[in-house]
């Protein structure tokens, strides 16, 4: 039982197979209408065999696009695309993500940090590798505004990441202009559920 989950936790399911190099990737997943303006290519180490996040950058009219994929390097050549969570986006105007990766739920292995910067709105959120698939394991807005009789109040959230052992607990606090902060809210990671959940 045991040999047959390793088996299936290093098998790259067929549709997830490329025969392409990381930077090729970038410049064919151009959107239909769009210019290439740039491919990025990132050492990630999300899943231990040598992945690399390509960010592809796209001029199309007044907006920009980003596709971005994980593709792992498979023994015969090929490259296998990470599926679940798909991490490209629209922009316009002044709008931003931003990618980092960070040591968050196992020693030594990373996860993709996502910020979202927009007029007046702000988020963050955190995607892991599990299997052959990126999915969301945590969000929380940064910055967001409510609407009141006065005017816009922003709220903002901070995060922190706590503790040295792995994985690591988050705690968040919502503040609000004119008003005292929130109590903090505690998450820590589960395991069953692959995901942070408040404790």
């Amino acid at each position: 039982m045991i040999l047959l989950v390793l088996v299936g936790a290093f098998f790259c399911p067929p549709d997830q197979r490329l025969r392409v190099e990381p930077r090729e990737w970038g410049r064919r997943a151009a959107p239909e209408g769009c210019a290439v303006a740039g491919v990025d290519v990132f050492d990630s180490n999300l899943t231990g065999e040598g992945d690399r996040l390509v960010q592809g950058r796209y001029r199309c009219g007044e907006k920009r696009s980003l596709r971005i994929a994980v593709l792992v390097p498979l023994p015969d050549g090929a490259q296998c695309k990470l599926d679940g969570e798909d991490i490209s986006t629209e922009l316009s105007g002044g709008d931003k993500r931003i990618l980092d990766f960070v040591e968050l739920t196992q020693a030594g292995r990373k996860v993709v940090q996502v910020r979202d910067l927009g007029e007046g709105a702000a988020r963050v959120s955190f995607f892991e590798a599990q299997g052959w698939s990126l999915r969301k394991i945590f969000e929380t807005p940064l910055l967001e505004s409510i609407a009141t009789a006065h005017g816009l109040l922003a709220q903002r959230w901070s995060f922190i990441f706590e503790g040295t052992a792995f994985p690591r607990s988050i705690r968040t606090q919502r503040c609000v202009e004119g008003a005292p902060c929130d109590d903090p809210v505690e998450f820590a990671y589960s395991k069953a559920g692959g995901k942070y959940v408040p404790k």
